[in-house]
């Protein structure tokens, strides 16, 4: 990425850290976006293995290592989708057939169209997509044996990990279940999906043995956003 200046709310240590102004120009400006803060999380491990290993240690233990993306002679840890950016996603039932599929993640308790219901829709839609992974890899030399989709939610944003009572994969469960529960109660194996909270991720970056190369990173994040 060009060193071209500074974008408001990005994680910028230094006057002289790297910065894409065509991503920034990208993102909402709004200082609570939780685009900005995806990026602020991740795009500054992108080029530290180790980190980005320790990060995913606090998903899952048994990590040991990351694997770059490489894909038309490029080589990347870290990619980013905006879902919705160029407006709001039509057409949900365009799914329904690999939902429906012998290899689909989803066990079917639920209809297809009881999905169609943010935040459950983009859940679907990504667990689909970590489906397809597994069947055709990431790309056509990387292969691979088991995906999961990791919510990366706040611990105190209960409007996003309590389950809107009036929409129907809600309906189904008594008052104040949460969306995880909601979620995994349709997958054939619940463990496929997981939600976390920045706060213990930091924690284990914190704890660990790459704290040190992190002290600015972490700095941030505590002044920032206070996890």
């Amino acid at each position: 990425m060009p060193a071209v200046g500074a974008c408001p709310g990005r994680w910028e240590p230094s006057r002289c850290h790297v910065v894409d102004l065509d991503l920034c120009r990208a993102l909402k400006r709004n200082l609570a976006s939780s685009q900005v803060c995806c990026v602020n999380f991740l795009l500054p491990l992108a080029g530290d293995p180790a980190a980005l290993t320790e990060l995913l240690r606090g998903i899952d233990a048994d990590v040991v290592g990351v694997d770059p993306i490489v894909h038309q002679g490029r080589s990347s840890l870290v990619e980013f989708e905006w879902v919705g950016f160029d407006g709001a996603l039509e057409g949900g039932r365009r799914y329904q057939h690999l939902y429906d599929s012998p290899t689909s993640a989803f066990n079917e308790t639920a209809p297809f169209v009881d999905w169609l219901w943010e935040p459950f829709y983009q859940l679907m839609r990504l667990r689909l997509l970590a489906d397809r992974m597994v069947a055709t890899g990431v790309t056509e030399g990387q292969r691979v044996d088991e995906a999961r989709v990791v919510v990366v939610c706040p611990k105190a944003n209960e409007g996003y990990r309590l389950a809107v009572q009036k929409t129907p994969l809600a309906a189904r469960r008594p008052p104040g279940a949460t969306v995880e529960d909601i979620v995994r109660t349709g997958l054939r194996d619940p463990t496929s999906l997981a939600v976390v909270a920045q706060d213990d991720l930091v924690a284990q970056l914190r704890g660990g043995p790459v704290a040190s190369g992190l002290s600015s990173w972490l700095a941030y994040h505590s002044l920032r956003y206070g996890w």
